[in-house]
């Protein structure tokens, strides 16, 4: 436990980010052989410090990582590049048994199969096969809502949307669920959700659920994430004290969102969203980027 106990000071600290402190997590209890964190370049000299201290087989790999796109969604890809590199901005570490660390670098040094990664880091298989759209160029989150069941109650525990808003967490390791409906994906969330539990990690486990649980309203290329509403039926009401947090990932077209929602309905095929003084747009819910998705 000395390892998470340093660990968690880092991320305490603002010195690594919550992802990697639940990869860790997850190869100290082992539910992953393996992990691969992928760091700022001083930032990994400080993990490895604290793995070797204490008794971590670490692996840092030959290369080294560079932008390659952003998108709408805040979300960064690489690419591998030479370690020395001007534009070379992230290394990679791999914690594990020589075994694991060896396959992980050769994996990820051939082109990163999806299935292949999806096995090594002991992600649901589901969600690799639909990884392999989002290297195509597609949106996660479009891809999310597409594969989404019917209805709109959801799991907290598959909530991905909220790591697009402060403070950035979920309950499953740095990947994308193939739906808000995922059961790989909530079996996963289960066994870190335990893990937090044995580790008396209590307060950050309801930190995270707290900011997992809310209503996502994603229509007119935003995405909207409300944390305070009270439902009745098909009804949606927004408390209008409370912070809206928005992003959007799409060029606005003429049906845009009101600028402050104060009540969303769900009316046959139309998703209803009013605001003041009498702002109401509607949106065909047959189209899959027009969602509402309520996370408990």
């Amino acid at each position: 436990m000395g390892f998470i106990r340093d660990i968690t000071t880092l991320f305490t600290e603002n010195q690594i980010e919550f992802n990697t402190l639940l990869e860790c997590i997850g190869y100290t209890a082992g539910i992953k052989h393996v992990v691969r964190l992928c760091e700022k370049q001083d930032t990994a000299l400080i993990i490895k410090e604290v793995c070797e201290r204490h008794g971590l087989p670490v692996l840092c790999s030959r290369y080294g990582l560079k932008e390659a796109f952003s998108t709408g969604l805040s979300d960064t890809f690489y690419k591998i590049t030479d370690i020395n590199d001007p534009q070379c901005t992230r290394s990679v570490l791999f914690i594990g048994d020589a075994e694991w660390t060896e396959k992980a670098e050769r994996v990820e040094g051939s082109g990163c199969d999806a299935m292949e990664t999806a096995e090594l880091y002991s992600y649901p298989g589901c969600c690799a096969h639909n990884y392999r759209l989002i290297q195509q160029g597609q949106y996660w989150l479009d891809c999310f809502l597409t594969n989404a069941t019917t209805g709109f109650e959801f799991s907290w525990k598959c909530n991905k949307i909220a790591y697009l808003f402060a403070p950035y967490l979920t309950i499953f390791p740095d990947y994308f669920p193939c739906s808000p409906s995922c059961s790989g994906t909530e079996k996963l969330a289960s066994d870190y959700e335990e893990v937090l539990r044995d580790y008396r990690m209590v307060e950050l486990l309801d930190l995270i659920r707290l900011h997992l649980q809310g209503l996502t309203l994603v229509a007119g290329g935003e995405v909207v994430y409300i944390k305070q509403f009270n439902q009745v039926g098909d009804d949606f009401i927004v408390e209008d004290n409370h912070d809206q947090l928005r992003l959007r990932y799409r060029k606005a077209g003429q049906n845009i969102l009101p600028d402050r929602i104060t009540r969303i309905s769900l009316q046959g095929d139309l998703l209803v969203v009013s605001g003041p003084p009498d702002k109401v747009s509607q949106y065909q819910t047959a189209v899959s980027d027009n969602r509402i998705l309520v996370f408990s």
